[in-house]
């Protein structure tokens, strides 16, 4: 294939690493953003000399920083002067007590629907210099099971648990993603947009949670465990699907799970939610569009 720019998020662990590789196998130029100098040399040269493709590289960002958002799409714009994929995989959920960010920010808002607003909207220009321009972005099915939603405190300052801040902050993405279709339509623009549901993915903290519990966790809560999530590997099919596969050329609006179209609960899916999710973003971050 012709090599297309692809930026990804989220690539320097985890199933966004497992995608990266692949996508860099597949050909593709990409830029991945990594919070640390060291992290983004250790793994471009890993995928480098595991892919045979030259053309990775890394760019330094803090997502939970607006500033640092705005700082990392300059340094992007400044060598690349388009986008084809923006693939937003970088996620999290954190601790029990809230947290906010350098801005003030909610962390868990921060990181799942503050940051990926704002790339979408400061890369549009670059993503409708493409011919097939696509934005995917990783939500999750708790969106549904986790999310309870208060649209008047969005960083939930009352009430606050790690698991609503989570399924909230994924139910609030998705909400944004449909109203981002809503308005590139409206602009006549072909940048299409999906998100997706990884599936249970084991990581760090779930390793961690079962070895905390002592041999019967190392014994059996974790190999239970193993039994039931998906690998990185298999957690980044979806993602990597939507970002490279001619089968979803000009879809857009979707949910994807198995790297299929699933069917959304539309509990809390109203045009006022989407509209007041879009406002809060635009608002918190002073970016917007017509």
């Amino acid at each position: 294939m012709d090599s297309q720019i692809l930026l990804i998020t989220g690539a320097t662990r985890g199933l966004g690493k497992a995608a990266l590789l692949e996508l860099a196998k597949q050909g593709y130029t990409i830029v991945f953003v990594a919070r640390k100098e060291e992290d983004g040399m250790k793994v471009r040269d890993e995928i480098i000399a595991k892919s045979a493709n030259d053309r990775i590289d890394y760019i330094l960002g803090d997502l939970m920083d607006l500033k640092s958002i705005h700082q990392l799409v300059d340094d992007f714009k400044a060598k690349h002067d388009h986008l084809d994929v923006l693939l937003q995989v970088a996620g999290a959920n954190f601790g029990k007590s809230r947290e906010v960010t350098v801005d003030g920010i909610e962390k868990t808002i921060a990181l799942n629907l503050v940051a990926p607003y704002l790339l979408n909207i400061l890369l549009l220009e670059s993503l409708s210099k493409s011919n097939e321009a696509r934005i995917v972005m990783t939500a999750s099915v708790a969106y549904s099971l986790m999310a309870k939603p208060d649209f008047d405190d969005v960083e939930l300052k009352e009430n606050y648990t790690s698991n609503s801040a989570y399924g909230n902050s994924k139910l609030f993405l998705m909400l944004m993603a449909e109203q981002l279709v809503k308005k590139l339509k409206e602009r006549g623009s072909n940048i299409t947009v999906n998100t997706l549901h990884p599936g249970f993915v084991m990581n760090d903290k779930m390793r961690d949670f079962a070895f905390d519990k002592g041999f019967l966790g190392r014994a059996i809560l974790y190999p239970l465990m193993k039994l039931i999530t998906k690998t990185s590997e298999q957690g980044a099919e979806s993602a990597i699907y939507l970002a490279s596969s001619p089968d979803v050329k000009g879809k857009t609006g979707l949910y994807f799970s198995n790297s299929k179209p699933a069917k959304v609960n539309q509990k809390n899916f109203s045009d006022e939610n989407r509209k007041a999710i879009w406002k809060y973003c635009e608002e918190i971050t002073g970016i917007r569009i017509d």
